[in-house]
Formats: C-alpha cells, structure tokens, sequence
C-alpha cells in the first residue's frame, strides 16, 4: 500500500519540487544557519580543489573500481546508501558539505577526472584513455523514507539531472539492486534524466540477472566481490 502510494505520490512532488529555484528548496535550512561571512566563504568555493570530508566520504560512497578491456574507469556510485533526507534534517555544515560532494561527483565525472594514463618506464604521462566511462549505480538499500523531504527531492533533481549534460561521456551505465522503490523513483525522473537513461540498463535485485552481464563486460579483477569480481579487490580510488 505505502508503494501503490508513492507512485502517485512521488511524481507530483518532483513537479511541484522543480517548480521551485533549487537553490533556494535545497539550502533553505543552511541558510538560515550560515551569517554573512560564511556566506562569502561559501560564494568562493573552488569544486575543483575541495576534499570531501572522512564522515561524508564514508556515508555518501563512489569510487574508482578500476578498467575496462577498453581502459575506460569503471566509477561505482552506491546511491542506495545515500541518506540525503537525514543529512538534510541534520542541517548546517554538513549538508553543505554533502552538496559539494555531490558537485564534486559531477566535476569528476564530466571532467573524466579518472581516466587511465599511461606512463613512461621514468613515470612521465605519455598518453591518456578514453575519456568515456562505464557507470555502475547500486540502489541496494534505497528506501522509500530517503526521498520524504523538500531538500532530498531537491537535491535528487538538480544532481541526477545533471547527469543528462555529460551523456556522451557514459559509454555505458548499469542500475543494479533496482528495488520497487527504487524502480519508481526511477520510472518517475526519467524526463528529467533524458538521454543519460539511453545509455543505461535497469536490473532488479536478484543477482543472478545482472551478475553474468557485469562478468561478460567487465573484468573480475577491476570489480569488488559483490559485483561479481574478485574478493581481493580494492577501488583504486575511494571518492566517497
């Protein structure tokens, strides 16, 4: 019943969401948290050199797994364990901080900031792979609760949608653990996600399904165990 509801519920929230500048639905209790100054600190902020915090990386997690046969990153974003609606609540530095973890996502992602160089036998960068990407999002653990809140919807539109700008930069992308939930929240921001769901396939939660898809396009040595790979694997690089 609570998923029967949420189907109509969840679109006209994403309308009346949208309807809103983002700025002011997803910072609304940062700001009223934040003086002047902090203000000014915030409008200097360079995406480009900041770190996500330790407690942020942690709870908010992507990384780097490693290369296809192709030499492309495979960047793994478990969005499933993305409490924004919580980390919204909570209010004041660390929700500007998971919003800049966020843009830094996308920063890294539409600069193609993990793409393969290959050296020299001194170390010196002679050339560089493929700026496209695979993309795996793992919706294991999403829940309906996650999307209950003004500033959660927000934040879902203005970085999901951002996605759809760098598309051609996905060679291609596999949602997996796809619950019911997950499944329509999905089905609901496929306008707003445009193109970008062109390049992605859509896979429930039984492993067995999308399992042998990842084993046939990815190798098992560039992919955590969960996923099908190695249980000696470690991402190259923990973002988040």
């Amino acid at each position: 019943m609570q998923l029967r509801r949420f189907y109509f519920i969840f679109p006209l929230l994403l309308v009346t969401v949208s309807s809103f500048p983002t700025e002011t639905v997803s910072s609304n209790k940062v700001s009223s948290e934040k003086d002047d100054v902090k203000k000014k600190e915030h409008e200097k902020f360079s995406i480009e050199s900041w770190e996500s915090p330790e407690d942020i990386a942690k709870n908010f997690p992507y990384y780097l797994s490693g290369y296809d046969s192709e030499d492309r990153a495979i960047v793994v974003l478990e969005l499933g364990k993305w409490d924004v609606r919580s980390q919204a609540k909570k209010g004041g530095q660390g929700w500007i901080d998971l919003q800049r973890h966020a843009e830094k996502m996308i920063y890294n992602l539409k600069n193609s900031a993990d793409k393969k160089n290959y050296t020299d036998v001194v170390g010196n960068v002679t050339a560089s792979g493929p700026d496209d990407i695979v993309l795996i999002v793992d919706w294991d653990g999403f829940q309906l609760v996650q999307l209950f809140s003004p500033e959660a919807i927000a934040f879902v539109l203005k970085y999901m949608g951002k996605m759809e700008r760098f598309q051609e930069k996905i060679a291609y992308g596999l949602f997996i653990n796809v619950n019911p939930v997950a499944n329509a929240a999905v089905t609901s921001m496929r306008p707003i996600l445009g193109r970008f769901m062109e390049r992605v396939d859509v896979y429930g939660t039984q492993t067995a399904q999308w399992i042998p898809v990842v084993r046939r396009r990815l190798p098992a040595d560039q992919l955590p165990a969960k996923y099908g790979g190695s249980k000696d694997h470690k991402p190259l690089i923990y973002r988040g």
